[in-house]
């Protein structure tokens, strides 16, 4: 007898329960299925366009294509005639609706051919040896034909037409199901036993630290040992001998006398010299090196592991007395009910966008198009010639009656380059002087600082001073010339003996020279002292700094002579031109070539008019 109280399908077992349908999921898919239709030899231009492209026909290929294929019965179909013409029509590939009707075959055939030619090509290239930068270029052009024509076969033979089916998988839990047989315990009758249930859990952790301690020490001892003997010796010997013998007789008779002298002389020299050097030298070098690596290292590591059991145990009795029974113990598993619902179905079709960002680059494709046909604005008229002065070898006017009066040059300007709506230019300015206000001077060294203000829209010129001054002195000095205060320097200040005034400007070349009088003419221009003319081209309100040392009086003037700002002529003069470009969408700008005209104003006045001519 087997029983298995509470298991599904036994005795006892109590019905299954009902799917949990709260605790189900889904899963949206699709399924595409391509159907399987004959593809048409006509039509697939962009494909078509694409292979011929990705083939990069070079120049002379055709050619030879075309000499291969006379030798064969496919040269005679008009096709592979029309083809070649139409590929070596022009310089670049032919447009995609011009190989829309060339069967796919026939395509298909020619890229073949382009591929056998590059073959022999390569092949040709390899047996002569040719470099490296040859051979690799036929070796790509030969890989580009053959994955053209291999492109072309899937493209052109994959069906654009199909099937989408919409499904959707839907789980839900549906119960407890009986699985695999885990073990079998047997009881004889009235037998008794005890079944002990263990649950255990063990939870290890494990820390590992290591630390490495390397030291490495090197030393080298290096000993040279020279030792040097010379001994030298020398030995002389000289013999020298000499002997001399000399005799004289004399007598005589007394009228006559004699005299005879006999002498010998033996001299004998030797020397004899030997010299012995010798030289003895011995070095010894002894070195000595020493390498030691110590490396330490020490790994610790710590082992935690925890665990819980839970053990419980059953009495399990047989209480038949003649019937043996057995008891099965099954794993159990959940159930799951599974449905695939198809609940949509879709017809696809491929279709291919050439440029799908084309649309959004329309805007800026007629954007730079316009700028390519606008030419730069180029005003090489210099800024200082647009002035409101009339000119000798300006145009005379048309005349008219009344005759028409003689136009300032700016007027001449506008006309001449199309500009309407030109405002006049800045007038020119006076010179603007600047009196030094310094106050009553102290007997020793000061300053003093002068602003400029300088008119919006103009800009220094140069700077002049004017004046005279004189310093603390005692009376009764004279010149340094002897000749009293008559004699004066090189910048026009009297030089006295004695004198105690200076004078400078900072960053002029006015230099800081004692004086007793100081005179600066009318019309001195100030330098920097780097160069230039001080203050050149400053605008705004640009400040002078004077240095006063024991100045009694001075009576100073600076002017500083002004002239439009190069900013603002250009303002002026562009703006009226800026204004004729503005007019049209696609203006250029050029000199005009038509006749002036005249406008009558107010009170029987005539006034200039110009045209402006703007060519797209």
């Amino acid at each position: 007898m087997t029983t298995a109280e509470g298991l599904p399908g036994l005795p006892g077992t109590p019905n299954p329960a009902p799917p949990l349908s709260q605790a189900g999921r889904e899963i949206l898919k699709a399924t595409l299925v391509p159907l399987d239709i004959e593809q048409a030899e006509v039509g697939q231009a962009l494909v078509k366009a694409a292979y011929v492209r990705q083939l990069d026909l070079h120049t002379g290929e055709l050619g030879t294509v075309r000499n291969r294929l006379a030798v064969t019965a496919e040269a005679t179909q008009p096709a592979w005639g029309n083809l070649i013409d139409l590929l070596g029509a022009a310089d670049q590939a032919p447009l995609a609706e011009d190989l829309a009707a060339v069967p796919v075959e026939t395509l298909r055939g020619l890229g073949e051919e382009v591929v056998a030619v590059r073959r022999s090509l390569l092949e040709e290239a390899e047996s002569a040896g040719a470099d490296g930068a040859v051979t690799g270029a036929a070796r790509q052009a030969l890989h580009s034909a053959v994955v053209a024509v291999r492109g072309l076969a899937a493209n052109a033979g994959s069906s654009r037409v199909g099937l989408m089916n919409l499904e959707r998988l839907e789980m839900v839990p549906a119960g407890i199901e009986r699985g695999e047989l885990v073990a079998t315990i047997p009881l004889a009758p009235l037998e008794e036993t005890a079944v002990v249930h263990k649950e255990w859990s063990v939870q290890k952790k494990e820390f590992t630290s290591i630390v490495t301690d390397e030291l490495e020490t090197f030393s080298e001892t290096g000993v040279t040992d020279n030792t040097e003997l010379a001994q030298s010796t020398s030995s002389e010997q000289q013999h020298s001998n000499q002997f001399n013998v000399t005799g004289t007789v004399s007598g005589g008779i007394p009228v006559i006398s004699g005299s005879a002298s006999s002498g010998y002389t033996a001299q004998d020299s030797s020397s004899q010299s030997a010299t012995d050097s010798r030289k003895h030298a011995t070095t010894l070098t002894q070195k000595a090196s020493a390498r030691a690596k110590q490396e330490h290292k020490v790994t610790i590591s710590t082992t935690t592991v925890t665990g819980s059991s839970q053990t419980s145990t059953r009495k399990l009795r047989n209480p038949s007395d003649v019937d043996p029974m057995r008891i099965d113990y099954f794993s159990l598993m959940r159930k799951w009910r599974v449905r695939l619902y198809r609940y949509g179905l879709r017809e696809t079709y491929d279709i291919v966008v050439p440029e799908p960002g084309a649309a959004l680059r329309r805007a800026y494709v007629e954007l730079e198009r316009l700028r390519a046909q606008l030419k730069p604005f180029a005003f090489d008229v210099p800024h200082n010639d647009v002035t409101d002065a009339i000119r000798k070898e300006d145009p005379d006017p048309p005349k008219t009656d009344p005759p028409t009066e003689k136009q300032s040059h700016y007027l001449v300007l506008a006309d001449r380059y199309g500009a309407q709506g030109l405002p006049r230019p800045p007038a020119p300015l006076p010179p603007q002087p600047y009196a030094v206000d310094s106050g009553a001077l102290p007997n020793g060294r000061a300053s003093t600082r002068v602003t400029m203000k300088i008119p919006d829209g103009y800009e220094i010129v140069r700077v002049t001073i004017a004046g005279r001054m004189t310093s603390f002195s005692d009376t009764g000095f004279t010149g340094s010339d002897g000749v009293g205060n008559d004699g004066a320097d090189s910048d026009g200040a009297v030089a006295l003996a004695g004198a105690l005034g200076q004078f400078t400007i900072v960053g002029t070349d006015i230099p800081f020279t004692s004086f007793g009088e100081k005179v600066f003419d009318p019309g001195t221009v100030l330098h920097k002292d780097t160069g230039g003319d001080f203050l050149a081209g400053a605008t705004g309100s640009p400040v002078v700094v004077l240095v006063w040392d024991r100045v009694s009086t001075q009576t100073l003037v600076l002017t500083a002579e002004v002239r439009p700002h190069e900013g603002r002529l250009r303002a002026v003069a562009g703006r009226g031109l800026e204004r004729s470009v503005q007019r049209g969408p696609d203006p250029v700008l050029r000199p005009a070539t038509g006749h002036r005209g005249t406008d009558r104003g107010p009170g029987g006045t005539t006034g200039q008019r110009g045209h402006a001519h703007a060519a797209p």
